[in-house]
């Protein structure tokens, strides 16, 4: 192994051991050394991702938590991710393999959206756009979401003490799962994890341009997926979450705003679910 001095950032040991290691992993980056770039540490649960950037690159490199393998299919996010960029939805991964590794482009002079965003007619519009571009597509994700076996998973990977904890919460979750399954609505091709981390919005095209991030659950799923979780992130009243399904389907009325706000409440817990498992 090479030697390697401390990054311009200070990180801890550990992170600075895993950073060096990923570099001797990654082709694109064994000419490198860490101390080649400004490093920062960018936000994850499930991942670590970091900002590598220089005079002459600027790039992001997740690097896969161990237990994130063990649920995430990683065959086809690559495939999943190769259709969200061709529909100019997501960036160029520069270079990836089937452990969850990746080096993409970073999406330069960008912001996260906020919650504020999703209160913006005109930003609300345009992200529906985009949701509609992706769903609307025809294109076919490799993958498919099941909601009981999910709820059922990360019940099961939380601690025994959280069990009990939730145990009502399971129950009761449970018999709504088996409400929205009787609905028939055609699946689409769903990113799955719209949070607003990996939504960005670039600062300086004209238009504004959106960029969705982070397409490790992307499969096919019911279009209430993507629409309940924005409504979620953006803590939308139910007068707003249905003013987001009418811009979303327009004059068709397939959906509904029952449906949505049960679907709303499945992925809270399902998400409440996730954190206490990956925290215990």
């Amino acid at each position: 192994m090479r030697n390697t001095k401390v990054p311009k950032v200070k990180m801890k040991k550990d992170i600075i051991k895993i950073l060096i290691k990923s570099f001797n992993r990654i082709p694109k980056l064994s000419a490198h050394t860490i101390d080649s770039f400004d490093i920062t540490q960018l936000s994850g649960y499930t991942n670590l991702n970091f900002q590598l950037k220089n005079a002459q690159n600027d790039w992001i490199l997740r690097i896969p938590q161990k237990k994130t393998n063990a649920y995430i299919n990683r065959t086809q996010e690559a495939y999943n991710t190769i259709i969200a960029f061709n529909l100019g939805l997501a960036p160029k991964c520069l270079w990836r393999d089937n452990s969850g590794y990746s080096l993409s482009d970073t999406i330069k002079q960008s912001r996260s959206l906020s919650v504020a965003d999703l209160h913006n007619p005109s930003r609300l519009s345009q992200l529906v756009g985009s949701l509609k571009k992706l769903h609307q597509s025809d294109q076919v994700f490799q993958g498919t979401v099941d909601i009981t076996e999910l709820l059922s998973r990360f019940y099961e990977l939380m601690p025994k003490s959280k069990q009990r904890f939730f145990a009502n919460t399971y129950k009761g979750v449970a018999e709504k799962v088996e409400v929205v399954l009787k609905q028939v609505e055609k699946h689409v091709p769903s990113h799955n994890d719209l949070i607003l981390e990996n939504i960005l919005l670039e600062r300086q095209s004209d238009p504004r341009k959106i960029w969705i991030i982070d397409w490790e659950y992307a499969t096919m799923a019911s279009p209430y997926w993507d629409l309940a979780t924005l409504c979620n992130e953006g803590k939308l009243t139910v007068f707003q979450a249905e003013n987001l399904l009418n811009l979303y389907q327009g004059k068709e009325q397939s959906l509904n705003i029952k449906v949505l706000n049960v679907y709303r409440n499945i992925l809270s817990t399902l998400s409440i679910f996730w954190l206490t498992a990956f925290a215990g």
